[in-house]
């Protein structure tokens, strides 16, 4: 008996600190959230899951080193991206938070490069038409760099006119369809689905 209610306990105790540290009350479509020590805007809200874009630009990066075509699947930014940045900036609490996600890598809808196949994903960069359908305005895609207060162009996981570019979001707000080459630098706004 004195097992039953010590476990109790310690389950009711992990709740507490669970929701203390993301609660469903935060997530409001359009609100920014603290998460992970970033501030991140809600952009849907589906199955008990947040979809989350870094407020800012965190860094910039180039997208994959020279060396011709590359697609998000093989790209050292999604490598980054679901390693190195996904370990350093959340906590263990906090990366069980982050649901894993089938990432469907479409052809460039201009140019027709092919975006390779899908991917599993904890952490990504939005697609073309993810950011058409969450974001209305161009000037609502702008982005911030956090370290310097400026505004500067952001990458897109979508593949750009030529197999060795990238779709990005430029300093105005709208989408570059056209790309630049992925071994050039530009911004990066992770996203991510996380269970509250």
């Amino acid at each position: 008996m004195k097992y039953c209610v010590i476990t109790g306990t310690v389950l009711l105790l992990l709740l507490i600190v669970f929701i203390s540290t993301f609660s469903g009350r935060e997530a409001e479509v359009g609100k920014i959230i603290k998460f992970g020590g970033e501030k991140w805007l809600v952009l849907d809200i589906k199955d008990g899951k947040a979809l989350l874009l870094s407020e800012k630009i965190l860094e910039n990066k180039k997208y994959h080193p020279p060396g011709g075509a590359v697609t998000w699947e093989e790209s050292e930014i999604r490598k980054y991206l679901n390693e190195l940045y996904y370990e350093t900036t959340f906590t263990a609490r906090e990366r069980n938070k982050i649901a894993e996600n089938y990432i469907t890598n479409s052809v460039n809808p201009q140019w027709d490069t092919e975006g390779g196949s899908k991917t599993v994903d904890k952490i990504f960069l939005l697609s073309i038409s993810e950011v058409e359908h969450y974001f209305d305005l161009g000037r609502e895609r702008s982005a911030k760099c956090r370290n310097t207060g400026k505004y500067n162009l952001w990458w897109l996981r979508s593949p750009g006119e030529l197999a060795n570019y990238a779709a990005l979001v430029h300093r105005g707000g709208y989408i570059s369809v056209h790309g630049q080459s992925v071994c050039s630098t530009a911004g990066i706004r992770p996203a991510l689905w996380v269970y509250f």
